[in-house]
């Protein structure tokens, strides 16, 4: 079910969920290298909105991309919709998040904290009604458990940010393109 969170946001507040894989039965992330081409970040860089998916998504996990929002008064949101396709518990279920969260910069790391979730079914289907509670509980007790969320800033552009959660077995890389 952890996996199945950091896939529906796919987000950096859900940097803090990102168990992966590394047990014998867990598929792994597909391993992808990205320079980190960042040293000290300027925060003002940062704000604005964000579209942001996993490059390493874990095999057979939902696709998702989120809106992933940096406010200048250092207030973050995430907003997601998720198809899971039946992947990876076999049932069907539309899925909608959202993150509320503060964000800070230190050195050359975005770090997030006080993070609030909100996981609902996006449809009156059997399976979204059945999964939404269960995702909304493991995800408010797994991140109570995990802040604050820090990542290593990749790369920041005026277009383009990549970030990889740091402490994370088997991290997601997520790369984010400026929307408007």
């Amino acid at each position: 079910m952890k996996r199945l969170l950091v896939a529906i946001a796919a987000g950096l507040p859900l940097a803090a969920c990102a168990t992966g894989g590394g047990t014998s039965s867990a598929p792994t992330r597909p391993v992808v290298n990205v320079t980190d081409k960042v040293g000290a970040v300027d925060a003002d860089r940062i704000v604005g909105n964000w579209t942001c998916r996993q490059l390493n998504p874990i095999p057979d996990m939902p696709d998702v991309a989120n809106t992933t929002t940096y406010g200048a008064d250092g207030k973050g949101k995430v907003v997601a919709a998720a198809d899971t396709e039946g992947k990876p518990a076999g049932i069907p279920a539309k899925l909608k998040t959202e993150f509320a969260y503060d964000w800070s910069v230190e050195g050359e790391r975005l770090v997030i904290s006080n993070i609030d979730s909100s996981i609902t079914a996006a449809d009156d289907s059997a399976g979204s009604t059945i999964l939404a509670p269960i995702a909304q509980l493991v995800s408010s007790t797994f991140i109570d458990q995990s802040e604050p969320s820090t990542s290593d800033v990749l790369e920041l552009t005026d277009a383009k940010l990549v970030v990889r959660p740091v402490g994370v077995e088997d991290p997601p890389i997520i790369s984010c393109t400026r929307s408007q």
